[in-house]
């Protein structure tokens, strides 16, 4: 079973659109790559039936003296392509894993960032991984 709780669903201009808070300070162009969050509740929803344009980001600042900034995007129809073909992996993941990795906002400050952007964007992880990253050779010898 897979379930979600969304913040809002709304109409514009004869499409329906997934309204998500955020707050904190969130770089949104970091929120857009990462949140699989909203591709999982609209993909949720085309299954029931509503097909959804995108997200409507309400980006609340952390402090009362930052701004509050709107984000409209919409999701490609082949992002939720490549996000069902996952289920089925992640699925079997979560099953035989008692951890699962996923990725948030707090993404942005890991070591590993990098990879996991390069893999997220369909690029090739593992250039990155082979040069940006080495292996730590401890002497466990006397």
């Amino acid at each position: 079973i897979l379930y979600g709780t969304l913040d809002g669903l709304f109409l514009h201009e004869d499409r329906y659109w997934i309204l998500e808070h955020k707050t904190g300070n969130p770089d949104i162009q970091h929120l857009v790559l990462t949140n699989e969050q909203v591709l999982w509740y609209q993909w949720l929803l085309l299954q029931n039936g509503v097909d959804v344009a995108g997200v409507l980001y309400n980006l609340i600042p952390a402090n009362s003296s930052g701004r509050m900034a709107r984000e409209w995007v919409e999701r490609a129809p082949e992002e939720l392509e490549y996000l069902a073909s996952k289920l089925d992996n992640v699925e079997r993941e979560i099953v035989s894993s008692d951890r699962y990795p996923h990725y948030s906002y707090a993404c942005k400050n890991c070591f590993f960032w990098p990879a996991c952007l390069a893999q997220l964007t369909g690029g090739d992880f593992e250039y990155v991984l082979e040069t940006q990253y080495h292996q730590k050779i401890t002497d466990k010898g006397s």
